[in-house]
């Protein structure tokens, strides 16, 4: 019989880097809406993968290196990159 560490180790790794995956993407998710960047253009402009949000999606668990060079990124280029907001409107009939 196998000890219970053994039988629910590998589920709990499993669901941390779940949980970190998810996370990542929703961190991501957020920029793309901010910014208006399309997934390929983020995954080659972060980390040199055009198909990096696919396989994200489909489950594939990120290094914590590529986990760096994501957030790295998302802070470098929030502010800069932000779609202009559409006018409230109050401001469209005083212009």
């Amino acid at each position: 019989m196998k000890s219970w560490l053994l039988q629910t180790a590998p589920n709990a790794c499993n669901l941390t880097m779940m949980n970190t995956r998810e996370k990542l993407l929703a961190e991501i998710d957020a920029f793309l809406a901010d910014t208006g960047m399309s997934p390929t253009t983020f995954g080659a402009e972060a980390t040199g993968d055009r198909a990096l949000m696919i396989t994200l999606r489909k489950g594939r668990d990120p290094k914590s290196a590529t986990v760096d060079k994501i957030r790295a990124y998302i802070a470098r280029h929030s502010k800069a990159r932000r779609k202009p907001r559409p006018k409230a409107a109050h401001e469209r009939a005083a212009a």
